[in-house]
C-alpha cells in the first residue's frame, strides 16, 4: 500500500498481488505522499487480461448519482465518487494501472472545478503555460525543446495536463500521465497565465484568438472519462471560466527553441 497526490487529491493504492507494487510505486515515485487519502483504489493485477468486447464511447459509464463503471480493453472496475472507493481488475502490463487511475481522476476533478486537457504544459519564472493540441500537434516535441533549451523550465506534462480553479485563480498541476517524452514527472503546481493552441509552422509567431475560438479549441482537447450530460456541463462551465481568467492565443512554432522568445 502507498499513497500518491495528483493535484488536490490523494489516492491510496492497494495492489494485489503485492509483487507488482514496487514497479507501480516506482512509476509514480514523484507523486508519493503521506497525506490522508481522498480516494482508495484496490487494484487486482492480472497477466494477460483483455476485454475484447469493449465498444464504449468513453471508458466510464455513470450508473448512479455518484457511481461509475469503468471499462476498457485492459481493465474493468467501479468508482464511487461520494465515498472515494474504487476497485478494478487490471492488466499487469506497464502503465495500464495509471490509465485506470487517470479515469478516476478525470471524474474526480471535473466534479471539483478542474479539467484534464490534451496539452503540454511547463513552468517558467513561476508561471505555468498550457499548450493544447491533438495527437501529432507537437506537444512532446515542444516539451523536449523547452526542457533542453532552459534548465529553469519545469515540464508538467507532455500529454495530459491538469488545470483547476481555486479561490478564483487558475492553477496548473503536474501529472504522471505522459506521452512520448517518457518522463515520469513529480508533484508541482503553479498559477496558469497563458494558453497557447499550438500549430507547427515554418516560423515562430503567435496570433490572437477570439473567446469563441479559444472555447472551440479547448473543447476539442478536453479529456472526459464519462460523456454523461452532468459531467460535460460541469467541464464546460469550468473551461469557460478558465478561458476568461487566462490569456489565450494561437502559437505557430518551429522545431527549435526560438518559440520561447515569442511567448
Amino acid at each position: 500500500m502507498f499513497r500518491i497526490k495528483i493535484g488536490k487529491f490523494t489516492t491510496e493504492i492497494i495492489i494485489r498481488p503485492s509483487a507488482h507494487e514496487d514497479f507501480i510505486k516506482d512509476i509514480l515515485r514523484g507523486f508519493l505522499t503521506t497525506k490522508k487519502p481522498d480516494i482508495v483504489l484496490r487494484a487486482n493485477l492480472t497477466d494477460g487480461l483483455r476485454y475484447d468486447d469493449y465498444k464504449g464511447p468513453a471508458p466510464a459509464v455513470r450508473t448512479g448519482l455518484h457511481t461509475y463503471e469503468i471499462k476498457w480493453y485492459y481493465f474493468s472496475g467501479t468508482f464511487d465518487l461520494s465515498s472515494g472507493s474504487a476497485s478494478a481488475k487490471i492488466n499487469s502490463r506497464p502503465y495500464v494501472l495509471t490509465s485506470f487511475l487517470r479515469m478516476i481522476y478525470a471524474i474526480k476533478i471535473i466534479n471539483s472545478g478542474g479539467l484534464f486537457v490534451h496539452a503540454a504544459s511547463f513552468v517558467r519564472d513561476d508561471r505555468a503555460y498550457l499548450f493544447p493540441g491533438k495527437s501529432g500537434a507537437g506537444k512532446s516535441t515542444l516539451s523536449r525543446i523547452a526542457a533542453s533549451a532552459d534548465p529553469k523550465i519545469s515540464v508538467l506534462s507532455d500529454e495530459i495536463s491538469y488545470i483547476s480553479i481555486e479561490r478564483g485563480k487558475v492553477f496548473a498541476y503536474s501529472t504522471p500521465f505522459w506521452g512520448n517524452t517518457k518522463i515520469r514527472g513529480e508533484y508541482k503546481k503553479a498559477p496558469l497565465s497563458n494558453i497557447y493552441f499550438i500549430r507547427q509552422a515554418k516560423k515562430n509567431y503567435k496570433k490572437s484568438t477570439t473567446r469563441d475560438e479559444a472555447i472551440q479549441n479547448m473543447l476539442e482537447n478536453m479529456l472526459y472519462a464519462s460523456v454523461d450530460n452532468d459531467s460535460f456541463g460541469k467541464a464546460f462551465d469550468s473551461m469557460k471560466k478558465i478561458i476568461g481568467k487566462t490569456e489565450n492565443a494561437f502559437l505557430y512554432f518551429t522545431k527549435d527553441s526560438k518559440f520561447l522568445e515569442v511567448i
